[in-house]
């Protein structure tokens, strides 16, 4: 049997396969929120992703992979995960994919941020410059390119806002919990609580279960997308380093922009062009310093 040779070049086209399975997952549930109640379609993609992830984990590593060390990591990480992914299911509902992608990309920033102030990381000024002109792009893609008068935008922005603080979070967050759980207990967990959160919500409150074929079924594969692209991104990161990986996130704004327009019509105004770019080259700038960061500690370890 050969060894396992990691492939940069597997690592980045599994790593955009898996931001674009995230960008048909989000569209997906814009299609079916037409019809599909929020709890509902929260309920529905908890518990498709999380069976897509807890197929791949048992036929990949068995049921070791899926054993909490530390109930309350999980636990903390999973609420996080959860109020991020309703924000998320709103954010998608009101806003057109380009507005909400180019919103929801201030959360690499904000992580930068919160590591900066929370785990007290060194952060060279060229890095806080480009935190801070992101967040401009963010606030001129908000103010000028999204219509007031357009029904829920402003809902959309707050809610799309709140998730990229807490998917900022989460990532913080992630990096205490890498250290004692696997990837497959962290991405299966958060999809049992909200499945649980949203499925005893429902049943409190009496809501029926309603729908139709078409947004039922648009919602599921909603569901599966996103597990899918949690195991594609798993698959990336075993061939190549992070920073692969996160060279392709902004890759979702592109994504859900032609997809936007395919489906939905959706054109682009200026502002929200002008403020993707700006957030588009501030990420990189700043997975391009960790990088290099990372190298430099790499090559300076004994």
């Amino acid at each position: 049997m050969q060894p396992f040779l990691p492939s940069p070049l597997a690592a980045a086209l599994l790593s955009l396969a898996a931001f674009q399975a995230w960008v048909l997952s989000d569209a997906f549930i814009k299609w079916g929120s037409a019809t599909i109640a929020t709890p509902q379609q929260m309920v529905i993609v908890g518990a498709c992703a999380g069976l897509t992830v807890l197929v791949f984990a048992l036929l990949r590593s068995g049921r070791a992979s899926l054993r909490i060390a530390s109930p309350r990591i999980i636990f903390t990480r999973s609420i996080l995960a959860c109020c991020a992914a309703l924000s998320t299911v709103l954010g998608v509902t009101w806003l057109p994919l380009a507005d909400f992608y180019t919103i929801i990309f201030a959360a690499p920033l904000i992580t930068a941020a919160m590591g900066a102030l929370w785990l007290r990381e060194k952060t060279p000024r060229g890095v806080l410059l480009a935190i801070l002109v992101g967040f401009a792009g963010v606030i001129l893609a908000a103010r000028y390119g999204i219509a007031p008068s357009e029904e829920g935008s402003w809902a959309g922005v707050i809610a799309t806002a709140a998730g990229a603080l807490f998917f900022a979070g989460q990532n913080v967050y992630t990096r205490f919990a890498h250290a004692r759980e696997s990837s497959m207990a962290l991405a299966f967990y958060p999809d049992l609580l909200i499945v649980a959160v949203f499925g005893g919500l429902m049943l409190a409150r009496g809501e029926p279960w309603a729908g139709d074929i078409e947004g039922l079924a648009a919602t599921a594969l909603a569901g599966v997308a996103s597990g899918a692209g949690m195991m594609l991104m798993v698959a990336s990161l075993r061939h190549g380093q992070a920073a692969i990986a996160g060279s392709f996130h902004y890759s979702q704004i592109a994504g859900g922009a032609l997809l936007g327009w395919v489906v939905w019509s959706d054109v682009p105004a200026p502002a929200t062009v002008a403020g993707a770019t700006v957030i588009i080259l501030a990420g990189l700038y700043v997975i391009w310093h960790q990088n290099r960061k990372a190298k430099r500690l790499i090559a300076a370890a004994p």
